[in-house]
């Protein structure tokens, strides 16, 4: 971005913060829908998933970008933003 120096280190660290929140949101919500017994185990997942994710997510892409074009991995994102949205808004605020 072309913005001063000053400015892009307030928007890094804005970033920053705001990626660093859903860490302990996420483990949080995590331990607290897991039965006692049963949280160890529920938070393993939870990181095996998102290790998965970090190796997954950016092999697909590249996989998608060598066969469909550079634009299609972007377009999917949408997509799954958008099918993730409609899914959370049609989800029972207490389920």
């Amino acid at each position: 971005l072309p913005l001063p120096v000053p400015v892009l280190a307030l928007v890094l660290a804005t970033l920053g913060f705001c990626l660093g929140v859903g860490q302990p949101l996420s483990m949080t919500t995590v331990v607290q829908a897991a039965p006692p017994a049963a949280r160890s185990t529920a938070l393993a997942l939870r990181l095996t998933g998102n290790r998965l994710g970090q190796v997954a997510a950016p092999a697909t892409a590249g996989l998608i970008a060598g066969v469909a074009g550079v634009a299609a991995p972007f377009v999917m994102l949408g997509a799954l933003l958008l099918t993730s949205a409609g899914v959370a808004a049609r989800t029972p605020a207490g389920a």
